[in-house]
């Protein structure tokens, strides 16, 4: 990832309330995983949740490992063409980026969080 990449655009006074918003009304499945990654507690990396990238707000955001993790629920499905956009632009700021179901977080926990070690 290019360091000097500048992850702060997009970041107007409505984005940061709705990121504010989606901070206190995490899915069960955002919170189990948060759960995991807030105060440095997986392999020492520090994780932001409900960052904003680009104008895009992101579940997960590692600077340090440049990736950042989506939970996708059933949303998605009907998001496909915005997630795709989305992704694009985030990839060209040199991200990479994890996607798990919430299904996944649910029943495949141990699984999961080792995808996420090997990325960092």
């Amino acid at each position: 990832m290019n360091k000097s990449v500048i992850i702060c655009e997009g970041h107007t006074r409505r984005k940061r309330h709705v990121a504010k918003t989606l901070r206190q009304s995490m899915t069960l499945a955002e919170k189990t995983i948060w759960g995991f990654l807030k105060t440095n507690r997986l392999n020492g990396f520090h994780f932001r949740r409900q960052h904003i990238i680009e104008g895009f707000i992101v579940d997960f955001y590692c600077r340090a490992a440049g990736f950042i993790i989506e939970i996708e629920d059933p949303i998605h499905e009907r998001r496909k063409k915005q997630d795709a956009k989305r992704e694009q632009v985030l990839k060209a700021c040199g991200l990479r980026i994890l996607r798990f179901s919430s299904d996944r977080v649910r029943y495949d926990l141990f699984n999961v969080l080792e995808e996420i070690l090997a990325a960092t």
